[in-house]
């Protein structure tokens, strides 16, 4: 009986998201130790256990970062391994168990339904196995729109067989988010064709959008269940096309004559369009961004920072805290309430939103400040900027890097010593699961039982 209380008490949904992921990241790491997870390329006979780590850490936190040659370095086994663990990372493990269960005609408990709904933000307990079914059919339809149509535009390049896979590989981490390709120097060979780029960037734009707007915008105006968008959809719509036009926009006109000089100019357009929504968590590339000016690269940090939205498969501190930030400092300088679409924002989501923004900011700079004193060679070859630059990429679980100094095709985090691997490694996993249930599977939540006397401190 002590031990079912111990159990009882002790074992949240929180941390039962945290345990999953880890476990998750303990098997994909032995799997792709074994000797047939590699191509044996540089006269190695297997990946090292830290480099399967970090690979099975990136593709589980859905982010992309590399320390391997994913088309060279990984057997077919090894990028089967990569893919799986991407999928399953993309849609989060209870929502597998959960259509597994649906589909056997079994009943979800309850703590089950507390967890998916930790997993995906959700408001409430209310039809939560609909809910999962829904995503994974939203999940496996657009998935297979994508690959239908990078199939046939690849096809052009490569035998079907091999269009095959390299589709299938491109629309499960285009919509999960996850950064990874099955070519070495990433989508840079295609940077002028429309179609694949296009593609790509709609998977991962709608893949960020998050599942619970998406059920909002089929209600509303599909279904016409509701007669107007929710307060969340209309932020996750506003902030995203204000990032991604005005990310846009910047980008042209600061690497026109610089990062993107050597395209014409419908490929400028593109590639920056591109370049302005891929840091949306999406991590491929188009260019090498080493070629990009420090401003433009420090626009890439903001917005790797803001990440995706809630609900989806991105990272980082999520377009709607930072709406609601914005919000809050415009209301607080008007010394009113925080007013948006005619609606108030509720003091919990006011807290939640800086809690987020602190725990993200510390998070960052606690895993700089450690690589910066760890990794005092690798920066004075890329600079401490390449190295905030994949700290927040991590954090984001976007998959972006300025690129390793030494060794072509992979990230920056190939040069880092064990000990930054791993420091980049807990910061993908603090990026996936959120900076507040990372906190709460920690530290738990204890309520005050004495409420101390009001003080009064000066500020400014």
């Amino acid at each position: 009986m002590q031990w079912r209380r111990f159990y009882t008490r002790e074992v949240t949904p929180v941390r039962v998201i945290l345990l999953g992921y880890l476990i998750l990241v303990l098997v994909g790491t032995l799997l792709l130790t074994l000797p047939y997870a590699s191509t044996h390329s540089g006269g190695e006979k297997r990946v090292s256990l830290i480099d399967s780590l970090f690979t099975a850490t990136s593709a589980v936190c859905v982010t992309g970062l590399i320390v391997r040659d994913t088309e060279y370095d990984f057997s077919l086994f090894g990028k089967s391994v990569i893919l799986l663990l991407v999928q399953v990372g993309g849609l989060g493990y209870m929502t597998i168990s959960t259509i597994i269960l649906v589909f056997l005609g079994k009943k979800i408990s309850l703590r089950q339904r507390l967890v998916i709904k930790e997993g995906f933000k959700q408001f409430s307990l209310e039809d939560i196995a609909k809910f999962t079914s829904r995503v994974f059919q939203v999940t496996i339809l657009i998935e297979a729109v994508g690959f239908f149509v990078l199939f046939f535009a690849f096809l052009k390049d490569f035998s079907w067989q091999k269009s095959f896979g390299v589709s299938i590989f491109h629309s499960v981490s285009g919509f999960c988010n996850a950064g990874f390709s099955a070519f070495s120097n990433n989508l840079q060979d295609y940077a002028g064709n429309f179609l694949i780029v296009l593609t790509v960037a709609a998977l991962f734009i709608l893949g960020g959008l998050g599942f619970f707007s998406f059920g909002d915008l089929y209600n509303t105006y599909m279904r016409r269940k509701t007669k107007r968008l929710s307060l969340h959809t209309k932020l996750v719509l506003r902030i995203t096309a204000l990032l991604i036009f005005g990310g846009t926009a910047v980008i042209l006109v600061m690497e026109w004559h610089k990062g993107l000089s050597d395209f014409p100019a419908h490929t400028k357009v593109l590639t920056a369009f591109f370049s302005a929504v891929t840091p949306r968590t999406a991590g491929f590339s188009l260019v090498n961004l080493r070629n990009f000016a420090l401003g433009t690269s420090l626009l890439l940090v903001f917005f790797m920072f803001i990440g995706a939205s809630p609900g989806g498969t991105g990272g980082g501190i999520k377009t709607t805290t930072f709406a609601v930030l914005v919000n809050t400092l415009r209301g607080l300088r008007k010394g009113g309430e925080m007013i948006v679409y005619g609606r108030r924002i509720s003091e919990p989501s006011v807290r939640n939103a800086l809690l987020v923004f602190l725990w993200g900011i510390f998070i960052v700079g606690l895993g700089s400040l450690i690589l910066a004193i760890s990794e005092v060679e690798v920066a004075g070859r890329s600079g401490y900027v390449g190295m905030l630059f994949e700290q927040v990429s991590a954090f984001g679980t976007v998959g972006l890097s300025l690129g390793s100094t030494v060794k072509a095709n992979v990230s920056l985090s190939h040069e880092f010593s064990p000990l930054g691997k791993f420091i980049i490694v807990a910061t993908m996993l603090s990026g996936r699961i959120g900076p507040l249930t990372i906190g709460s599977a920690l530290l738990g939540v204890k309520r005050p039982k004495v409420r101390y006397p009001e003080a009064k401190i000066m500020i400014g």
